[in-house]
């Protein structure tokens, strides 16, 4: 299925301190404040984003091609908004026009390829530390012009120690094709250095209803790097499933900055 591009675990841990051996600090006459005493706070300075990912997948079945960009902004120091905007090519049927030439091949001229765009808006909240979560909404538009809803959830555990674990979770519903289409990846930091991280670990996808008779699935092996200083990642996942072999790949650059936006909405 449409396989989650857009990395949802963006934030990642400090890995120019992995082993964080500063003493605990003394928390004896430390006045505690209530927890999310300040929900509704706005954040002072806001923080804006700007991400763009891109990636493929291939399986003996079909292939997916995609790219796109999203935006967010903080709104509180929970809450922000979000928008995505990601186009797809979907290559579908056994013998598809290859995606690197998808004019030519068994499946005739572009015959097997789909392309739409799905445009998606919604809400992030940050409830913890290094824990994100997304509602997202939206339409397609092109080939596809199904309503879908989607949550991602992304969290790191163990953050201070050498080897930090990311887990990750992402669902879909497509409204018009009635699939449901969940997906999660747990992977640790295998190697750090100053300015960048490796990373391996375990993923997979699980998706039914509609026209997929049953559950079907697939799963394999994670490994991805990230550059600290360029917030750039990249993804690579292959392994097994129902539609055969299948192996995947996901870029994403990230530029934020802060900016007065919130303040002015506080006014």
């Amino acid at each position: 299925m449409l396989g989650q591009c857009f990395p949802a675990w963006a934030q990642t841990p400090d890995s120019s301190n992995p082993d964080s051996t500063n003493p605990a600090p003394d928390l004896t006459n430390l006045s505690v404040a209530r927890p999310y005493s300040d929900f509704f706070d706005i954040a002072r300075p806001g923080q804006f984003s700007i991400t763009g990912f891109g990636g493929a997948f291939r399986a003996d079945r079909y292939a997916t091609t995609q790219q796109g960009v999203q935006f967010e902004q903080s709104l509180t120091n929970y809450v922000g908004v979000v928008g995505r905007v990601t186009g797809y090519e979907l290559y579908i049927g056994q013998g598809f026009a290859d995606p690197l030439a998808p004019k030519g091949g068994q499946g005739g001229p572009s015959a097997a390829r789909l392309n739409f765009v799905r445009l998606q808006g919604g809400v992030d909240f940050s409830p913890y530390p290094l824990t994100r979560v997304y509602v997202l909404g939206g339409k397609d538009v092109g080939d596809s012009d199904a309503a879908t809803v989607e949550g991602d959830v992304s969290t790191w555990v163990n953050s201070y120690s050498k080897h930090p674990v990311n887990l990750e979770a992402s669902s879909n519903y497509n409204y018009q094709n009635k699939v449901i289409n969940n997906e999660i990846d747990i992977r640790a930091v295998a190697l750090t250095g100053e300015q960048y991280m490796l990373f391996a670990g375990g993923g997979g996808a699980i998706y039914n209803g509609g026209f997929i008779k049953g559950a079907q699935g697939q799963g394999g092996i994670d490994l991805g790097g990230y550059l600290q200083q360029l917030q750039t990642g990249l993804d690579l996942q292959g392994g097994y499933g129902s539609a055969g072999w299948y192996g995947e790949v996901n870029l994403y650059i990230t530029l934020s900055y802060e900016d007065s936006i919130p303040i002015l909405l506080g006014h």
